[in-house]
């Protein structure tokens, strides 16, 4: 199968590396992403600064806050991201094994891992 980047906000640390996205509705002076552990506690908080409208990769080095190495494994993240005074719109996005295609009624869909069914129109990008 195919690694697809749709709607989600986890993301896997193996070897002290994570990947995920984020698609922002519209440029934005600052991008902040927080990053939690299966606990909800934040273990890192990722500044980006200022980016384009679109989807934008993120990579995580599977540091803390205090630059520790934390355990492989599972994390959750959300992001926020700032147009001037006013809150911009953004979404996460995470990275998945296409693990089959279906037929629904709505359309088809992708059965992805650790993500469930993913509608095809809601697919970012594939690997």
């Amino acid at each position: 199968g195919h690694v697809v980047m749709a709607p989600g906000n986890k993301m896997e640390l193996k070897s002290g590396k994570a990947a995920a996205g984020l698609d922002l509705a519209q440029p934005a002076d600052s991008v902040t992403v927080q990053i939690k552990d299966a606990s909800g506690n934040v273990v890192r908080n990722l500044s980006l600064g200022s980016q384009p409208a679109g989807v934008l990769p993120i990579q995580w080095d599977g540091l803390n806050d205090a630059s520790s190495e934390v355990d492989d494994g599972n994390y959750q993240f959300s992001a926020s991201a700032q147009l001037g005074d006013k809150k911009s719109g953004v979404n996460g996005l995470s990275y998945g094994l296409v693990n089959g295609v279906m037929q629904k009624p709505e359309g088809a869909a992708l059965t992805v891992e650790g993500l469930g069914d993913v509608r095809m129109d809601s697919v970012k990008q594939i690997l």
